[in-house]
């Protein structure tokens, strides 16, 4: 009877062991949601949370880039709109470049004008030069003005006869006046041939050459002179042409020693023998005459 309850007693402690163990399709929770208390299919549900995490920062990544493209984008528009700002101020400056160019060689251009009663050595007519003990004077030969006394001019230059010749009558605020020549047998030669008259085309103004006279028609020979101011009012109707003008050195023309009126007398003692020569001498301020010939 003992081993009978023993039994019995046994078998009721393994049921009630039994009951409080968990089955294989428990959820281990709530079966609420899966009320016939299968387990639940994650098959068909959305992405795992690790997915939602890779899912969101691809879209942060996309968005980066997109961020990222668009600063690139509005860069490069600055930057070429930068460009054309620093074209546009290049352009500016290379138009004040060249503004700055014109007003240089507009300024260039106003230096190289001529001084007041001058004019440029650059020219279709002949140059002579006249190297004297105070400078160099410039003059330009118009033969449209004097053909005859153009010619003659040139004739005596190329023989050398205003060589050592002085400026022995220079009257102040008139005119300054040479003629005999350095060399004796120059003045022998030439003083005296007298060339024809020509009609007055251009009359004695400040700067040009005329030849003198003896006060007759076709009286001229070998004195010329340079005018100091405009004569022609008083050596026009005397019938004294222009030959020649002064386009440099007019300056020098100005600095020519002031002998004064010289008598007739000393005309005569020059065109003697060793005359010039003596009166150089014995007159060491005068201005004389070194050399004159063509410039080519």
């Amino acid at each position: 009877m003992k081993t009978t309850l023993s039994l019995v007693l046994f078998g009721l402690i393994a049921m009630l062991l039994l009951a409080g163990c968990p089955r294989d399709t428990d959820t281990g929770g709530d079966t609420s949601e899966n009320p016939d208390g299968r387990k639940p299919d994650y098959s068909q549900q959305d992405e795992t949370p690790a997915d939602d995490a890779a899912a969101t920062e691809a879209d942060a990544a996309e968005g980066d880039e997109a961020v990222v493209d668009e600063a690139v984008a509005d860069g490069t528009a600055e930057g070429e709109e930068a460009a054309e700002g620093e074209e546009a101020v290049e352009g500016e400056k290379a138009d004040g470049d060249e503004a700055v160019a014109d007003g240089e060689e507009a300024a260039d251009a106003d230096a190289e004008e001529p001084a007041s009663g001058e004019e440029q050595a650059d020219s279709e007519y002949t140059i002579v030069v006249f190297e004297t003990t105070v400078g160099d004077i410039e003059v330009e030969v118009r033969p449209d003005w004097a053909p005859i006394g153009s010619a003659h001019f040139l004739e005596l230059v190329n023989a050398g006869y205003y060589d050592g010749a002085p400026f022995f009558r220079v009257i102040q605020g008139f005119m300054a006046q040479t003629g005999f020549s350095g060399n004796d047998e120059l003045t022998k030669k030439y003083l005296g041939s007298n060339i024809k008259d020509d009609p007055v085309l251009m009359g004695c103004e400040r700067g040009t050459l005329a030849f003198g006279n003896s006060g007759r028609p076709n009286s001229r020979s070998a004195h010329i002179f340079f005018n100091f101011k405009d004569n022609g009012p008083m050596l026009t109707p005397q019938g004294f042409a222009a030959f020649a003008h002064v386009i440099k050195g007019m300056d020098v023309v100005e600095k020519i020693y002031i002998t004064g009126e010289n008598p007739r007398d000393l005309q005569g003692r020059l065109a003697q023998l060793g005359g010039v020569a003596s009166f150089i001498k014995n007159n060491p301020d005068i201005t004389v005459i070194t050399r004159v010939y063509v410039k080519e």
